[in-house]
């Protein structure tokens, strides 16, 4: 699960936020130039892997 935290300018908590959490299993975040790149990993090597799984997925900012 990959979570958002808020803080305000004194370092106290003032905001907690669920993300991603329609991906299934996030593997790995990386940072480059602007973008988010999510690595996904849902296929456990029981079953045919599908559309949806192992994905790679870029989040740009609004």
């Amino acid at each position: 699960m990959v979570k958002r935290f808020t803080f305000d300018g004194e370092g106290s908590l003032t905001g907690e936020e669920d993300l991603f959490r329609d991906w299934g299993r996030i593997r790995a975040i990386t940072y480059h130039e602007g973008s988010l790149y999510i690595s996904t990993s849902n296929q456990d090597g029981l079953g045919t892997p599908g559309e949806e799984d192992d994905l790679l997925i870029r989040v740009t900012p609004q």
